[in-house]
């Protein structure tokens, strides 16, 4: 299938081929709308990212091999030794490296906003290096679908607790970032709640965010 050739071609990508750092070349590779799985095919020698966004371009569209670029290009901060080290462990255990794959490409096809993806890739960076385990990579995945990237800077002023718009703090809360810890009994017109992060907040908030490695 062409969604497990594309995952394969990512985590390939990620690690790296015969000691040369792939994920340069995806920061530097010019997207072609034009660029296609059979255009590819004909050209000798295609190397692993000429494919991989042929792949990408062929199943979802020049704007997902976009953004296939952009959680690339970001994820080249890790050094590859972590990465080449991550792909290898995974490449043991077949139903996490599926589960793995299939959750970066639903996630990215998801995504509203190019911004989104520089923060996904910070998420899935400290999955790489064992900050955090699978399921907590997915609840950061989700957090950043679920926000407008202009609210989630927000966080930053939540180190105390303050009041906040109530319909960005709805969606935050939604996303399990903050909890509401005052709020009015009796609401006049444009009364705020105050917020607070969650634990959950305060690790999007180093991770997701802030870029800040965590300890594991």
């Amino acid at each position: 299938m062409m969604e497990k050739e594309l995952g394969d071609s990512i985590f390939e990508t990620i690690k790296g081929h015969g000691g040369k750092d792939l994920l340069f070349d995806a920061a530097e590779f010019v997207l072609d709308s034009n660029l296609s799985e059979g255009i590819i095919k004909d050209i000798p020698f295609a190397g692993t990212v000429q494919k991989l966004f042929s792949c990408a371009i062929s199943l979802q569209g020049y704007f997902f091999a976009k953004k296939i670029q952009k959680f690339l290009t970001k994820l080249s901060e890790v050094n590859q030794e972590q990465r080449e080290k991550f792909v290898s462990e995974i490449n043991e255990n077949l139903e996490l490296k599926e589960k793995t794959s299939d959750a970066v490409l639903l996630i990215l096809d998801k995504l509203d906003d190019l911004e989104k993806c520089e923060l996904f890739a910070n998420a899935f960076s400290g999955y790489i290096q064992a900050q955090f385990d699978f399921t907590t990579f997915r609840r950061l995945s989700n957090a950043i679908e679920k926000c407008l990237v202009s609210d989630l800077q927000y966080l930053k002023n939540l180190a105390v607790s303050c009041y906040m718009e109530n319909y960005i703090g709805d969606v935050l809360v939604g996303a399990g970032l903050v909890y509401i810890c005052s709020a009015a009994l009796i609401k006049p017109e444009g009364t705020k709640n105050m917020y607070q992060l969650t634990e959950f907040g305060v690790l999007f908030l180093d991770v997701v965010i802030n870029n800040v490695p965590r300890s594991n």
